[in-house]
């Protein structure tokens, strides 16, 4: 199981464009420190650092309302693709984005005069860079150059309606392209950095859960050793030295049987049911204990069928019994034999 999910974990994470993957699957956002605490100290930083830009490119000492409004709406923009949800971040955030980056030009760049100089007038074009790269950052690469479209588009209209030419558009966000893409390969590049440290983290665990089963199946094989030795040991060195008894060759019988229901009856050959089946052999009835089904089953209905299996089989004095873990109809415990035919109900985990 742990193996599965190593396996599950190597192909999660994936960046929009850029391998396969599920959005479902594992957040290489978390994983990469993409949202948590430092996500929330950038948000305040950026929030600080533009509200005060856009304080000071407003004249005189009044803030007007629609500056006000291109703030309210670049912060929460902001905090929409920078804090929790998962990655790749879903698309109606994306949207969001995308509106508030078209609304603030025409709040921003109508609420101070044409002719100030382009200091701190222009913070709603940065702005809108760190929405376009926190969207490739959070995996939408798409989304994110759509909407450094939408902004570059609102910039051209709103050049042509102000001064009757895109000059000044482009003068103001002709680097903005630049500085996303160098935000693109980043992001590109940090994803799959992340992805590569999950297929590391999937191959310690599969390794770890092989070295774990390989140990654990070499200490059942050295208890089974150890046990045949204490159950058989003293009755071949009888046998060999000529001294064995009418009980002995029964006890002989019985640890043969025991080891036989190891290694075909699984999951059956434990207590309760193999203290009641030597019981059984004791008495003379041939017990035959199969398992004979998928590995994945209710543990608990096991125990159950366990318990009611050695309950039957307390009763029997003669005859055949052969109990059966079986996948037909579901997974089954079957008891047939010396006059019983029972089925239990055993559902898969």
């Amino acid at each position: 199981m742990n193996a599965r999910r190593a396996r599950g974990a190597a192909s999660g994470g994936r960046i929009e464009g850029s391998g396969s993957g599920s959005d479902s699957e594992v957040d290489v956002g978390r994983l990469i420190g993409l949202v948590g605490p430092g996500a929330v100290a950038l948000l305040v930083l950026f929030s600080v650092t533009y509200a005060t830009a856009a304080i000071l490119s407003t004249p005189g000492s009044t803030l007007d309302p629609r500056m006000l409004a291109g703030i309210a709406l670049t912060v929460g923009a902001a905090a929409i693709v920078t804090i929790g949800g998962p990655t790749p971040i879903p698309w109606w955030r994306v949207g969001v984005v995308w509106v508030v980056v078209l609304a603030d030009v025409p709040l921003a760049s109508w609420a101070v005069p044409i002719d100030q100089p382009m200091d701190y007038t222009g913070w709603y074009i940065n702005a809108s860079s760190f929405l376009c790269f926190a969207l490739a950052l959070r995996g939408r690469l798409l989304g994110a150059w759509i909407g450094m479209a939408l902004a570059l588009t609102a910039q051209m209209c709103w050049s042509v309606v102000a001064t009757g030419s895109v000059w000044r558009g482009l003068e103001t966000n002709y680097t903005q392209p630049i500085v996303l893409l160098a935000g693109t390969i980043f992001a590109v590049g940090l994803h799959r950095a992340a992805r590569r440290i999950l297929a590391l983290q999937a191959a310690e665990s599969r390794l770890a859960t092989e070295e774990a089963l390989a140990e654990a199946q070499v200490r059942v094989r050295r208890e089974r050793v150890a046990r045949i030795r204490e159950e058989a040991g003293p009755l071949l060195a009888a046998i060999a030295e000529g001294r064995a008894t009418p009980a002995d060759r029964l006890e002989s019988g019985l640890v043969e049987a025991a080891l036989r229901d190891e290694v075909r009856g699984g999951r059956l050959a434990v207590e309760p049911i193999a203290a009641a089946a030597r019981a059984a052999r004791r008495r003379g009835v041939e017990v035959v204990l199969l398992d004979d089904a998928p590995a994945e089953v209710d543990p608990t209905a096991l125990e159950r069928a366990r318990t009611r299996v050695a309950s039957l089989l307390g009763p029997i004095d003669e005859g055949e019994v052969t109990v059966r873990l079986s996948d037909g109809d579901g997974v089954s415990v079957w008891v047939s034999g010396a006059g019983l035919e029972e089925r239990l109900d055993v559902a898969r985990e």
